[in-house]
């Protein structure tokens, strides 16, 4: 009697094992229905994006939403206390943003300001991008003699910018660019 005993106990626990093994082996792959594109990859089910990409698959890249003609004014806000020169408005203004086409880089734009005495050519980068807007900050850059940095926000509907004008031996000019509108 006592081998049957035996024989039924390593029956038992041979099942127990096994099932044991099965259910542990058999847990959910929460990320084998997640599609994560443009470089996205899955942690937990959700999908981490590359920085200048977002959207719930890695769907949306910034740059290239805020891709556009926007139009607005711009006021020169001079430091020099000149009656020539203080406040000046200028109400022909745009700003043509273009995606960057660099792939290890999604951050990168391009930003060209016209007004009715310059065009200016600058790159940029965008940092802390939403779907609501993106902060930006201009790479400092050189034309026509003429140094400028500064920094904005752009949405899908809007932007704002201020530049900081720096000619060599004279004060610097802040320009403020707000609620320029998307066209």
């Amino acid at each position: 009697m006592r081998p049957i005993k035996q024989v039924v106990l390593t029956a038992i626990i041979t099942i127990a094992a096994f099932c044991g093994f099965m259910y542990t082996s058999c847990q959910k792959d929460v990320c084998r229905s997640t599609n994560c594109l443009n470089g996205g990859s899955c942690n937990g089910g959700s999908c981490t994006c590359k920085p200048g990409i977002g959207g719930n698959s890695c769907e949306v890249f910034y740059a290239q939403i805020y891709a556009n003609t926007y139009k607005g004014n711009s006021l020169y806000n001079y430091t020099v206390l000149d009656t020539n020169n203080t406040n000046h408005s200028d109400t022909a203004n745009t700003l043509v943003f273009t995606a960057g086409t660099d792939t290890s880089n999604y951050n990168l734009m391009s930003v060209v300001w016209t007004d009715s005495a310059k065009t200016v050519t600058m790159a940029l980068t965008l940092a802390n991008n939403t779907a609501s807007g993106s902060s930006f900050t201009i790479t400092p850059t050189t034309a026509g003699g003429i140094n400028y940095t500064g920094s904005g926000t752009i949405t899908t509907a809007g932007a704002s910018m201020n530049l900081v004008e720096t000619q060599a031996g004279a004060t610097p000019v802040t320009i403020t660019m707000s609620n320029f509108v998307r066209q």
